[in-house]
């Protein structure tokens, strides 16, 4: 499980989160939205450790992550940055690295073992030899999970995991973030751009804007105010066949 509690975060004089706090428990898929500049990767990066707030504190699993080693941080904490370049590790190599915090100095059976099952599992089987830097989008974010599941982490984070993918690539890569999360009682919290991927995937929804949280909650109960009022436009939200789904400037 994660908490935050009393996040607050300053920088360069602009207030990203103001006092925030919120949790996500286990198997629960929670998406963050909001406009560009509002302090969603912020928040992640002080999830992972990687930006001290000013106040606050994050909790995973009960223990506060401040008073955790890197390497035990690393066992719990998964992230998938926004920005993933490619390289020239195989993928098979690519998704062992995801288990460094585990086997420590050198990788055993049981470390190979499990890369090949969680390769299998996502389909990717097949490309075990070939290099990332051959990849496609929609591949490599397919080979990032992979490395982020043999981790085995109690929490993933993500930001933004569906940037400059397709409309298939994103459907089949957040299905699969959400199919592996209830799979293996992982929290996940994603940074999302679109709304409509947050309707369609999400146990929970965070809207933030100004260092505040304007709604946050189930996506059938999320109304088009909410919207309107995190965007500054007119928004209706529609449903068809069970899927809601909003549009803007209407």
């Amino acid at each position: 499980m994660l908490e935050l509690k009393n996040i607050h975060i300053e920088r360069g004089g602009k207030l990203l989160a103001d006092y925030i706090s919120l949790n996500a428990s286990e198997g629960q898929f929670l998406s963050i939205i909001g406009p560009n500049g509002c302090g969603k990767t912020t928040l992640l990066h002080v999830i992972a450790g990687l930006i001290k707030p000013r106040d606050g504190v994050v909790l995973i699993d009960g223990l506060d992550a401040r008073r955790l080693t890197s390497k035990e941080l690393s066992k719990k904490l998964g992230f998938m940055p926004q920005k993933s370049r490619s390289v020239e590790l195989s993928v098979f190599d690519m998704t062992l690295l995801g288990r460094k915090p585990i086997f420590g100095v050198a990788p055993k059976k049981a470390d190979f073992d499990k890369v090949e099952e969680i390769l299998i599992s996502l389909g990717l089987g097949a490309m075990a030899h070939r290099s990332c830097a051959t990849l496609s989008g929609g591949e490599l974010q397919k080979v990032l999970l992979a490395k982020a599941l043999a981790q085995e982490p109690k929490v993933m984070l993500l930001d933004e995991p569906t940037n400059h993918l397709d409309a298939k690539n994103r459907v089949e890569i957040l299905s699969l973030f959400k199919e592996k999360a209830k799979e293996q009682n992982i929290t996940l919290m994603a940074v999302l751009h679109d709304i409509n991927d947050a309707f369609r995937f999400s146990d929970s929804v965070v809207l933030l804007n100004h260092g505040k949280i304007l709604y946050e909650g189930a996506p059938k109960e999320l109304k088009a105010v909410h919207l309107e009022e995190l965007y500054g436009t007119s928004v209706k939200i529609f449903e068809n066949d069970g899927l809601r789904y909003a549009v803007f400037g209407v």
